[in-house]
């Protein structure tokens, strides 16, 4: 059983995945007589109502609210700097209250903080818990590659902040989502061994056969999958150009599209498709769906496209395609590139390659059954290690 009887858990931001996060601390194994306070910065009272129910239907949690205003947190100067906002109200908060374990949901947008000299000073609450504390991200921190001078210098930069912060003896521990950032991580400092971190992902069951039925699909259609809030940022436009370029069988091809566009592509968006739907069969869902919704649209699928635009974060689409055992083809650079090559189960292709996509798409619908099934075994092997019950885990 966990020594850790009280957790602060705390999240600088709260964004549209943090339910998710809290739900898998509050769940981890080895952490069932633990009682957490979440500690959570709010954009809207929308997000501020959502953290209240949840801590209110959940005897092991307790919510404070921080009185910051994190602010637009649009640039990544004003992320630090709301972040910033929020980690010197958590201080006051460990400076006021005894905590077995600090835990941040998220650490990227921190790490300036840590890498500052005279952090002691600044912060010494979290110096005395760091000995004993957890400090964990959750999403990838490789940076996009880049050409420029500019971008490399940034790049640099990042280095930098990454292995002062790290030598920071208040960062015990932190976890990353990419086998690469990890083993980074390792490199810069070596008497500290970064977990490789978990994105935490809940499976719920689903049967294959009666999802594609609910679809219409037949046998042997091939059903590709594009989900989520559809922006620039998800390559939506271009994903589905490649896949018209792609030599798919036009009777047997049907392309999934499930989730609401942003204002700016939404002509762009539809004129795509209005394109699409004179060669494949297109079935377009416009709206927000909701975490128990989406098994049906991976059980279903044949293939999951996520090829996003200078992208190094991890991805829920990709979770969710590999708990059903589905092949991915996924943009380069990043966490889930980290994760398709090491455990096989898709293809590589960037959003400025176009006739490189559309092979990686032919590819999948190439395989045989055998092929097919063995790429599912490791994509569900995947899947296993970001169970959301480990979250907290991979750190006792």
């Amino acid at each position: 059983m966990t020594a850790f009887r009280k957790v602060l858990l705390a999240d600088p931001v709260m964004v549209s995945h943090s339910l998710l996060y809290y739900e898998a601390a509050l769940s981890s194994a080895g952490f069932e007589e633990t009682h957490f306070t979440i500690a959570a910065a709010t954009l809207n009272e929308a997000d501020q109502s959502r953290a209240m129910e949840f801590c209110a239907s959940r005897k092991n949690s307790t919510l404070r609210l921080l009185n910051v205003d994190p602010g637009p947190c649009g640039g990544r100067l004003e992320c630090w700097r709301g972040f910033g906002r929020s980690m010197h109200a958590i201080e006051r908060l460990l400076q006021n209250e005894s905590f077995d374990l600090l835990a941040y949901v998220s650490l990227d947008h921190l790490l300036l903080n840590f890498a500052r000299p005279g952090f002691p000073g600044r912060f010494p609450a979290h110096a005395r818990i760091g000995t004993s504390g957890t400090l964990f991200r959750d999403n990838g921190l490789r940076p996009p590659v880049s050409q420029n001078i500019k971008g490399r210098l940034r790049n640099w930069m990042d280095f930098v902040i990454l292995r002062r912060a790290l030598a920071n003896p208040a960062l015990r521990q932190a976890a990353f989502l990419d086998h690469w950032c990890a083993d980074r991580a390792r490199q810069v400092f070596n008497s500290q061994k970064p977990a490789y971190g978990v994105d935490p992902v809940f499976a719920l069951p689903c049967d294959p056969a009666a999802a594609r039925a609910q679809f219409g699909l037949k046998r042997d259609d091939f059903a590709v999958l594009l989900f989520g809030v559809l922006s620039d940022r998800k390559g939506i436009v271009e994903s589905l150009a490649m896949l018209r370029a792609a030599p798919l069988p036009a009777d047997k091809t049907v392309i999934i599209v499930a989730g609401p566009a942003v204002p700016q592509i939404s002509e762009r968006l539809q004129a795509e498709l209005d394109q699409m739907k004179r060669q494949y069969r297109v079935v377009r869902h416009d709206r927000f769906l909701q975490q128990s919704e989406m098994p049906l649209y991976f059980a279903a699928a044949d293939c999951v496209v996520c090829i996003y635009r200078d992208f190094s974060g991890s991805s829920s689409v990709l979770l969710h395609s590999a708990i059903y055992g589905k092949p991915a083809v996924v943009s380069p650079g990043g966490a889930m590139e980290d994760a398709v090559r090491r455990y096989q189960f898709g293809e590589v292709a960037g959003i400025d390659a176009p006739a490189e996509g559309a092979k990686a798409i032919a590819r999948i619908a190439a395989l045989t059954a055998s092929e097919r099934e063995a790429l599912a075994r490791r994509a569900r092997t995947y899947a296993e290690i970001m169970d959301a019950h480990r979250y907290m885990s991979q750190f006792v």
